[in-house]
């Protein structure tokens, strides 16, 4: 920032010479995302037990979508023929994401198997099929990744960052 405020002082003479020139810029340490692998992966589909836990682990998975993405998604919102979805994400900018034949499948055997009219596509499965919250489907996935007992942290995010492994293995 202060480069900029000295290059623009400079250029308008309001000072003699920029002060910056002669600083050489600090670089911010790159912090490796850790990402699970595509094993995995497997055995966390492996210890899904219900279809709504098998479709909500392989969607994160292989849509790469943000957790507020995930809870604001309607059924109307997809486009099964070309397995992609527009979705309103960070900075409220609207984007399209895609996602795999095996979620494309999942979705539609989960949206079949509901007995209820709600929009959203990821809803309770008891009481009164409410929209699942953000609180509720890391819940879903915590308690997938506690029967996998991978010994790691596992959460929606970390989905997020592995869809770059698994698709660089498809």
């Amino acid at each position: 920032p202060y480069t900029t405020l000295f290059r623009s002082l400079s250029e308008e003479e309001y000072i003699p010479k920029n002060p910056m020139l002669k600083i050489k810029a600090t670089k911010e340490p790159i912090r490796l995302r850790h990402a699970l692998t595509v094993d995995e992966v497997e055995i966390l589909r492996q210890k899904c037990e219900n279809i709504r836990e098998k479709e909500l682990l392989e969607f994160t998975y292989s849509s790469g979508c943000r957790l507020s993405e995930i809870v604001d998604i309607n059924k109307e919102d997809i486009d099964f023929y070309n397995k992609t979805l527009k979705v309103i994400g960070k900075g409220n900018k609207e984007r399209v994401v895609c996602f795999n034949t095996k979620a494309k499948y999942l979705l539609k055997e989960y949206i079949m198997s509901r007995a209820d009219n709600n929009a959203a596509l990821f809803v309770a499965s008891k009481g009164k099929h409410n929209r699942l919250g953000s609180r509720s489907i890391k819940r879903e996935i915590k308690n997938i990744a506690i029967r996998a007992d991978l010994g790691k942290s596992i959460y929606p995010h970390l989905l997020r960052h592995s869809i770059e492994i698994g698709r660089a293995h498809v």
